[in-house]
């Protein structure tokens, strides 16, 4: 999931004027897990199964794969270090939930 989120990151950086709403959001967390299970993962499920779970047609997740590998310029690639950092963030992030639930 770190990987999707770092590819989702770099979307947003490569696409000047995109804005996450509503109707996007979902279909970038679904395209960008599914890229990240194919790149990282020796086994994953198929195009098909990811547009029955996402809720959208095979045509269309086929549509956005492409457009998004576009964005990250066909780069999958995620070196260990920017790994680590978004990994130490999201740990750190957590961390803050949990003291900010913390009612004592």
């Amino acid at each position: 999931y770190v990987v999707a989120l770092i590819y989702i990151d770099r979307v947003i950086r490569n696409t000047p004027g995109m804005q996450l709403t509503a109707f996007n959001v979902h279909r970038l967390v679904l395209i960008s897990i599914m890229l990240a299970a194919k790149f990282v993962d020796d086994y994953h499920y198929d195009n098909y199964q990811y547009s029955k779970v996402g809720g959208i047609s095979l045509q269309e997740l086929n549509s956005l794969e492409v457009l998004f590998l576009g964005a990250l310029q066909f780069d999958l690639t995620v070196d260990d270090l920017t790994l680590a950092a978004y990994t130490q963030e999201l740990a750190h992030h957590r961390g803050q939930d949990r003291d900010n639930s913390n009612p004592n």
